[in-house]
This record gives structure tokens, sequence and C-alpha cells, in this order.
């Protein structure tokens, strides 16, 4: 029997600064491109994630672009997973190498070097980064009213007429600046298109839990910085025929009078055998905190612990979502025993 024990650690982060490894003045061309290529630009290019692209040498030698102070602190890349403790699929850490060559690079005044030596830049759809889009889930154009925070759920028919195992999911929200997360999950029965119906606007006034009905069942959740969930060929969360798709979005307070038409990308798995995959909240800060509430006094570091032994049946995570807004520093997941327990260290 397996369990999972959960220690969230809470610090602060100090930058870092790092020597030259370099017997030469790196350049763009051979040093810098590769690098750039092989671990940016696949959030930093125009139309992605990056709020700026570093394609080219003019954009990536920008006096504005820190990517020696970026890169020294480990903000980026953008790879949260500690892999002296365990390495997770699509790792992207640079090596103190690499880490070396960018800071000597920008301190040695960004030298271009010869552009004929530089690698073919990788070509990326400005419109999504799944290589096949099966359906588009859409929600409704939809303008806020309030300057407060607003959750809203958005209801659309799935239109399957058999079982559908989704393995690929990229969510696109329509206005970045005032999007906040977003949770999808389906509702195999009517309930959640009834409250929909029974909202006189697009969608209904929720409450930032997910799905109002036991039935319904999660499948997954996107927060800003996020890239598509891509599985395994022979994994898919199942969707059943005829089950609703819903689709509920957090707006950020100050949004009010801005409008937004959030949209995910979806592709199927026909694999001949597929391992159906769940999204579950194994752990909360409400049932299972031992020692909570979880409050933290301003300027103190608190330490909390959370139990669950609910669950007897053998699992296998294949990825966690910590959703720690800017407080957290540390999530740590391992087994121990029969419970599922966690630790929370805040400051």
């Amino acid at each position: 029997m397996k369990s999972t024990i959960v220690k969230l650690i809470f610090t602060g982060v100090a930058a870092l600064s790092f020597g030259s490894g370099y017997s030469q003045t790196p350049t763009w061309a051979d040093d810098i491109a590769p690098i750039l290529y092989a671990h940016c630009t696949s959030c930093h290019h125009q139309g992605g994630i990056g709020t700026f692209p570093l394609m080219t040498y003019s954009e990536a030698s920008v006096p504005y672009v820190d990517l020696a102070s970026a890169v020294q602190s480990g903000e980026m890349p953008p790879w949260k997973p500690d892999a002296d403790y365990r390495h997770f699929k699509d790792e992207n850490i640079l090596t103190q190498n690499e880490i070396n060559a960018i800071t000597d690079w920008v301190n040695n005044g960004k030298p271009e070097g010869n552009p004929a030596n530089a690698p073919a830049p990788p070509v990326y759809n400005p419109n999504t980064q799944l290589s096949v889009i099966d359906k588009t889930v859409q929600i409704p154009q939809y303008t806020i009213n309030s300057s407060n925070d607003v959750y809203r759920t958005f209801v659309m028919t799935s239109g399957f007429s058999s079982d559908v195992y989704i393995n690929q999911i990229e969510y696109q929200p329509g206005n970045p600046s005032i999007v906040h997360h977003i949770v999808f999950y389906y509702d195999p029965t009517q309930a959640s298109f009834q409250y929909d119906n029974l909202d006189p606007g697009p969608g209904f006034g929720s409450f930032g839990v997910g799905p109002i009905t036991s039935a319904a069942e999660w499948i997954g959740a996107w927060a800003p910085g996020q890239g598509p969930t891509i599985l395994p060929a022979d994994m898919g969360f199942k969707i059943p025929a005829g089950a609703y798709f819903a689709i509920e979005v957090h707006y950020a307070p100050g949004s009010q009078g801005q409008t937004d038409d959030t949209k995910i990308n979806i592709s199927y798995t026909s694999a001949p055998v597929i391992r159906e995959v769940f999204t579950k909240p194994m752990l909360t800060h409400t049932d299972d905190m031992l020692d909570g509430p979880l409050f933290i006094p301003a300027n103190t570091i608190k330490t909390f612990h959370q139990a669950n032994n609910s669950s007897n049946t053998p699992i296998s995570l294949i990825g966690i979502f910590p959703h720690m807004h800017r407080v957290g520093a540390s999530y740590k997941v391992f087994n121990l025993g029969l419970t599922h327990l966690g630790e929370i260290i805040i400051c």
C-alpha cells in the first residue's frame, strides 16, 4: 500500500553569484543561442507566455533583459522541482557551465560572434503549443462586473457521443492580465448546466472550489506561467459520453469592465490500452489540518501539519499542483507509513 506525505517549506531565496567557467568570452552565435533555444524560447517567443522574445541576438541583447541575474538567482528557467531530490519529466534546469556562459557573455558586453555559426531557431506556432488540437472548449465572452474577486463558471456541452480520453490540455486565458487561475472539470449530470441556465449572464457565480456537484470530476487547473499538460500516450482523463465541460475562472480584483474569452485546447489519445488518470485534492488546508487554522502572523515563521489516511488504495503520483501564491518557497511530497501527512513552514 502506498501513501503520501506532503511537506511544504516556505522560505526566502537569496540571489547567488557565480564565477566564470569559460577560458574565452562566449558569443551569442556559438554559445548563448543554443542555450536559449533549448531552455528559454519555448516561452520567450512572439506569442508565447514570456513577456518578451529571446529568439534573435537583438532581442536577447537589449539592455533591459537581465539574463545574468535571472539565471544566477534561479528565477529562469522557472523550474521549481529540486533536481537533488527527484527528477521529473521535461526537467528544465541550466547546468553550472550554462549559467557561467550566460554570465560571462553579459559581463563581456554581449558579443554576437559570427551569425553564420548560430543554430537554426526553433519554430513555434503562435496560437498553440500542441501539435494536434482535437477540440477547443471556449467560454462565451464575459465582462467582469465587480472590482472584487470574481469566480465564474462557464458550462458547455462536450458533444461526445462515446467516451473520450484527453491526453493533452492547453489553457489559453483570453485576457492574461486579469485571469488569476482556471479550474477545468466535467459534469456527467445536468447540475452544472442547470446552474448556468439559472444565471442570467454567461456562466454562473461560483466560489473558487471547482465542481458544484459531487458527481463532477476535476480534469486539471492552470495558473500563470504554466505550460500545457501532456501525458504519456497511454494515459488520459476519461470524459464520459454526454458529459458537460465546466471552466471556472478566477478574475483578480480590479478587473471590472474588462472582457475575457478564455479557451482550452485538448487532444485525445486512442492508444489500444489506456491508463486512466485522475486529478484529486489529497490534502486541504481545512479538513486535513492538524494544528490549524492556517493563519500566519506578520513577520513570523509558523509550522503546520496535515494528515489524511482516508485512502487505502495504492496510487502512482505523476504530478503535484501546489497553489501558494507568493508565500510558498518549497513543497515536498514523500511517503511515510500509511498516512498522508503534511508539514508547512511559512514566513
